[in-house]
């Protein structure tokens, strides 16, 4: 018999949880401030915890959202967002029990798909996930300007982070939920997932976005990296692309000509 039990957390176990997912991935914790402005979104359902002793050991989390497939079609899914096991009790089972009640929940649930990034890809196919698409990171060295001939009938403006919380989460489903492979954000994602990257301490990511003839059709999140050392004092900074997502190639060769324009970068 295990030292531990699994099962779905209560809503008062969800910041001992949230601070144990964080920690686990090597992150700091949100403040109490921080907290009480994303913890409204880190709900009970759908997360399943490990518990020795009545304290969090581990946390496999998930929220129900749909999947755009080949053909325009959204069906059910479950986004598993988090999962983590406490370094001092990891290599006894934990992960596995949490994933096996996970996977059950999903089938009652209706889900017919489950999807994550894996963080470890070597992990997961233990349970059944498989590869469902690839990414790769870019570096584009500067000076690297578009041909300044090619005429863009639009323009970019940065938002604060007020704008960017009020106007991102419905410019992004009225331009890119229809490509295949598209997964919707509900409501309760943005303040944990999007309004925490705005922050000094989630990142202090800028958003962009860019306004064509019909209106806004597109935007970028992005943050800025320092790069100078000690051995290296002149060297410029990086700029991180968090997302990009346009609905024109207009808005999208707008975007990357703004991104690529931003002084005293070396690297974006």
């Amino acid at each position: 018999m295990s030292d531990y039990v699994v099962r779905q957390i209560t809503d008062a176990e969800s910041r001992e949880t949230f601070d144990l997912l964080v920690r686990s991935l090597h992150g700091n914790p949100p403040s109490d401030e921080r907290w009480a402005k994303v913890g409204g979104s880190w709900t009970a359902d759908g997360r399943t915890g490990a518990f020795h002793d009545g304290e969090a050991i581990g946390i496999a989390s998930s929220f129900a959202t749909t999947l755009t497939v080949p053909g325009g079609s959204a069906v059910p899914m479950a986004a598993v967002d988090g999962v983590g096991v406490r370094a001092d009790w990891t290599r006894r089972g934990v992960l596995t029990a949490m994933m096996d009640r996970q996977l059950h929940d999903f089938v009652r649930r209706g889900h017919v798909v489950a999807a994550l990034h894996a963080s470890e890809a070597l992990i997961y196919g233990r349970y059944g996930y498989g590869v469902a698409t690839r990414m790769a990171t870019l570096q584009i060295k500067k000076p690297a300007p578009l041909r300044e001939s090619v005429d863009l009938p639009g323009r970019v403006r940065l938002l604060t982070t007020d704008d960017a919380i009020a106007t991102i989460p419905s410019l992004y489903q009225r331009i890119d939920t229809h490509r295949p492979g598209l997964i919707a954000r509900p409501e309760l994602w943005w303040p944990i997932a999007f309004d925490w990257h705005l922050h000094p301490d989630g990142g202090n990511h800028r958003v962009a976005v860019h306004t064509g003839p019909n209106g806004d059709d597109g935007f970028a999140v992005f943050h800025v990296v320092p790069q100078n050392s000690y051995l290296d004092p002149e060297r410029g900074a990086a700029l991180e692309v968090h997302e990009l997502h346009a609905a024109t190639p207009e808005a999208l060769a707008g975007l990357w000509r703004f991104l690529l324009s931003v002084d005293l970068i070396e690297v974006v």
